[in-house]
């Protein structure tokens, strides 16, 4: 047989015949292999959340693992407050005696005390009887002698005689050996203070004399011109005060005829004071008021110890009330001063009111 011929073109396809009639199903062939899964389709929305499910039962522990390696030391923390001290430990007990050591010799008896001192005498006996007075004619025979009177009590015991010396000392025995020293004992408590030691004699105050300030003459301490006996406070050479006040001069003039003095109708104040002579001097300051019935005059007089120091007067033209003012600074000498006040008035009917008179002492 030749060769086979190749295949002619395919004819063009028929008409479409009429449907035949179904035929029966034929029985189901053997399922083909699976086919490789397709790829995996877009992933769809997620959908809501389920409900959670009850806990599962807690599995059984597992196995503990291995120790990890030993992580690098920390740094140490810092020291913790110290804690309070701890109570003392109670004492030891004492250590043990050390033995006695053997009794040293007796000593030799002392000398016996001197004899005591004899009793007082016992008391005299009675007197015998006295015989009968015989008949007045010589003498007789001397009677015989009476019976002694009896014995005394026995006098006290004279007083015991002084010991005698002591024997002396007998050597001491061999020391033992010592004991352990036992623990120390509690400190006892302090003992009372020593007395004071006298106090030493007064260091000098630079100035012996009472009652006087001490002031400084460069280089020491002494008596100052100045006396403080706690009442007073005095100098003998006056006080001088800087300035405008140091050793201040009074002067005064005074014309004689202004002095001349009336017959005084009376004293209508008095005042007594102590001055220092020339370091003061006595300021007075005086005055009378009071009414006259008509037109007259008044003077008033200021004295001291009897002298007149000094005069005014106010007249009053008609009746009615007057002041009559005076005053004078005085240098007496240092003592006891007596000032008073004098009044003199004219005519009329005089009426005193009042009066007044000061004595100052001014230190110069």
């Amino acid at each position: 047989t030749g060769a086979t011929g190749t295949n002619g073109a395919d004819g063009a396809t028929g008409a479409d015949g009429a449907t035949g009639v179904a035929g029966a199903n034929g029985t189901n062939g053997i399922d083909g292999a699976t086919g490789p899964t397709g790829a995996a389709g877009a992933t769809g929305a997620a959908g809501s959340n389920g409900t959670n499910g009850a806990d599962g039962a807690t599995g059984a522990t597992g196995a503990t693992g291995a120790d990890g390696a030993t992580g690098a030391a920390g740094s140490n923390g810092t020291n913790g407050v110290d804690g309070a001290t701890g109570a003392a430990g109670s004492n030891g007990t004492n250590g043990a005696a050390g033995a006695t050591g053997p009794t040293g010799a007796a000593g030799s008896n002392g000398t016996n005390g001197a004899v005591g001192v004899t009793g007082p005498t016992g008391a005299a006996g009675s007197n015998g009887t006295n015989g009968a007075v015989g008949a007045t004619g010589p003498t007789g025979a001397a009677g015989s002698n009476g019976t002694n009177g009896g014995v005394g009590a026995t006098g006290p015991t004279g007083a015991a005689g002084s010991n005698g010396t002591n024997g002396a000392v007998g050597a001491t025995g061999p020391a033992g050996a010592a004991g352990a020293n036992g623990t120390n004992g509690a400190t006892g408590p302090a003992g009372a203070n020593g007395t004071n030691g006298a106090t030493g004699p007064a260091g000098p105050v630079g100035c012996g004399v009472a009652n006087v300030l001490i002031k400084s003459n460069g280089s020491s301490a002494v008596c100052s011109s100045i006396t403080d006996d706690g009442t007073t406070l005095s100098t003998t050479d006056g006080l001088n005060l800087t300035g405008d006040f140091a050793q201040q001069q009074i002067t005064q003039a005074v014309s004689a005829t202004i002095l001349t003095a009336p017959t005084w109708d009376g004293t209508i104040e008095t005042s007594t004071v102590t001055t220092h002579g020339a370091v003061s001097s006595v300021m007075l300051v005086g005055e009378m008021n009071g009414n006259i019935s008509t037109t007259s005059y008044v003077e008033v007089g200021l004295y001291r110890d009897g002298t007149l120091l000094n005069i005014t007067d106010v007249t009053v033209r008609t009746s009615g009330d007057f002041t009559v003012p005076i005053s004078w600074i005085d240098v007496p000498a240092a003592g006891s001063h007596t000032y008073t006040l004098r009044y003199f008035w004219a005519a009329g009917t005089l009426t005193i009111f009042g009066a007044a008179l000061h004595v100052v002492e001014l230190k110069q």
